[in-house]
This record gives C-alpha cells, structure tokens and sequence, in this order.
C-alpha cells in the first residue's frame, strides 16, 4: 500500500504540473533509441552486451541460461528449428520491453508528423533522430518476439496512420514511409505465424492457464477483500492445480491479480474510478476543438487503452517499478483536464 501512495502521489503531481505532452513524449523517443540499440545488439550476440550497459541495468545472460526467453525459429534453410534469445534489452522480460514499445511507438510517430511542435534544435537533425528511433524501435519489436505486443504495436500505428495520413494524402513521403512500416509489420506477423512453431502445449500457454486457475481459486477462498495487496505469490504455492511445474510468479492478467488480491470489493472501487475515467475521456475529448488536438488526445488515449489491453495477457503494469511507473504516466497524462500544447 505504500507504493500504492508512491504512485498515486507521483500521478497527483502530473496532473497538477501539466507537463507538455510532446516534451515527455522527446524523452520517451531516447528511451526508444537507447534500448532499440541494445535490443538489436543483443539478438546478433546473441547475449547481453556487458561492459557499460551492466551498471545501466542490463541482466547477464547467454542462450544457455536457465529460464532465458528464447523462440524457435524454423527456415528451410535451417536444419531443424534452432532456439534464438528474444531480446531483452534492460527489461526483466522480453514480453515487457515489447509491450512498452508497443505502447510508445505511436505517440513517437505521432510526434514525427505533428506538426505543432516547437523544435528548439536543427529540425533535420531532429527529424532524422526521430525516424532513427522509430526504425530501431520497429526492429527491436519485432525481435522481443511478443506477439501481444506486435497486436498492440501494429494498432497504434494503424491509428496514427488513419488520424493523420488519411487528412494528409499530400504528403507523399510520409504515405511512403507509413507504408513500409506496415509491409514491416506484416511480414513480421505472416513469419511468426507460419514458420514458428507455437501450439497449445507450450510452455507459456500451461504456466498462464495454471496461474489464471489459482487465481480463480484464491478468489473463491477470500471472496470479499481478496488475500491482501502483494500476497498472490505468498498464497500462491497452496492453491496450485499441479506440483509437475512448480513455479513462483504473478498471474498473467493484471484483472485476475487484482480480483485475487483485493477481492470483490476492491474490483468494485476499481470499476467505479473506470467509470469516472470514461466520463473524464468524454470531456477530453469535447475539449479537442482542433483537428491536430483531437489527434493528440486520440493517440495519447489510445497508449493507456494499449497498456490495459496488454493486462489481460501479462501483469508487469502492476508487478513491476517499470510498469508501474509508466502506467501511472499514462493514467495521469489521459486525465489531466488539458494538456499543455506547443
């Protein structure tokens, strides 16, 4: 409960500043960059870097490492289907380092086009700088091998492209670029669903089904205010349908957490904030008088609903300091009354 206070106090500040949207969004754009970089770096390794990168955050790891996230690829080049590392970059998970990605790429590319921003540098540079991002960011989605996430992604950047290209058929360069980055996306998917090979077996599938079950169980046990805020891992090894795989780790659905951890009434008060939420959205956007501001709104309200769609297959959004503190960023920016617009 006390980092429930951290954060809420953290998002009470966001909102009561008003910080400008494109400067948060500048900065999320070297946070792309920077773990782009070393996403792409580590999948041609094939382990982590080291060095520098270590004090940065980086776990050590190689493809033999016990638990490392690795996939099968399956080529008719290849013999078999050899085990490649997803990429990891300073995330604990590359599922995690896929979902924010997923989420930040389009209020990047939105940034891109826009053109109400106040550029305070050589504008070539920094356009160039920004394609840079989005290209390596592309590229390093495609390697965290998410497929949640390559959903979410390629959503987003559908949205940015029928709320802006569809206004701006002039922009021939922009149309180009829009489309390449699609025909990338495509393909990704069309690969993972044809040549990797994935099925209702695997490994993943039975962790998160076993751990949706002991959710639904805690639930059943402590109905109304649920086993307590952080006890899902402590309760955890007495309600698993199965000791074959034993494992310790939060229920993949940030929904069945919460239900599991605070009960019927916890979900209740959490339900009515939603509600209030979706009233505030309303309001937002009424106040989106200009076509580039509803833009704006659309896309910055399109990241949280991402991050929330994500919480139905992974729980890092509440679990994780990572998570936590950019879904607070999210919630804090989509219910600021207005936003500070340059």
């Amino acid at each position: 409960w006390m980092k429930v206070l951290e954060f809420a106090l953290l998002g009470v500040y966001i909102m009561r500043t008003k910080p400008d949207v494109f400067l948060i969004t500048r900065l999320l754009s070297v946070a792309v960059l920077y773990s782009s970089v070393l996403a792409v770096w580590q999948f041609i390794l094939q382990h982590s870097v080291g060095g520098i990168f270590w004090w940065l955050g980086e776990r050590v790891f190689t493809t033999v490492s016990p638990g490392i996230a690795q996939t099968p690829l399956c080529f008719p080049m290849f013999r078999g289907c050899p085990l490649v590392l997803r990429s990891y970059a300073t995330f604990p998970h590359p599922n995690v380092l896929g979902g924010f990605l997923a989420v930040t790429l389009p209020l990047i590319i939105n940034l891109q086009i826009s053109k109400s921003t106040n550029l305070r540098m050589n504008e070539t540079v920094f356009i160039f700088f920004k394609w840079i991002a989005i290209g390596l960011g592309i590229t390093a989605l495609v390697l965290t091998f998410s497929r949640s996430a390559w959903i979410v992604g390629f959503l987003g950047m559908f949205m940015v492209h029928r709320s802006w290209f569809m206004e701006k058929r002039k922009n021939k360069t922009v149309s180009f670029m829009t489309a390449i980055v699609f025909i990338l996306l495509a393909f990704a998917v069309i690969f993972y669903s044809l040549f990797v090979i994935h099925n209702s077996y695997e490994e993943s599938v039975v962790v998160r089904l076993a751990l949706n079950e002991s959710a639904l169980s805690m639930w059943k046990q402590y109905s109304l205010l649920g086993v307590g805020l952080g006890n899902f891992l402590v309760v955890l090894p007495s309600v698993l349908p199965s000791r074959i795989i034993y494992f310790l780790q939060p229920v993949h659905n940030i929904y069945l957490l919460l239900l599991s951890e605070i009960g019927v009434i916890g979900i209740c008060l959490f339900l009515l904030l939603g509600v209030y939420f979706v009233k505030h959205e309303l309001r937002i956007m009424n106040y989106g008088k200009t076509k580039e501001r509803h833009v704006l709104f659309s896309i910055i309200h399109y990241s949280l609903f991402a991050i929330l769609l994500l919480g139905f297959v992974d729980h890092y959004p509440l679990s994780l300091q990572q998570g936590r503190l950019f879904f607070t960023l999210l919630i804090s920016l989509n219910l600021v009354p207005q936003f500070r617009y340059k």
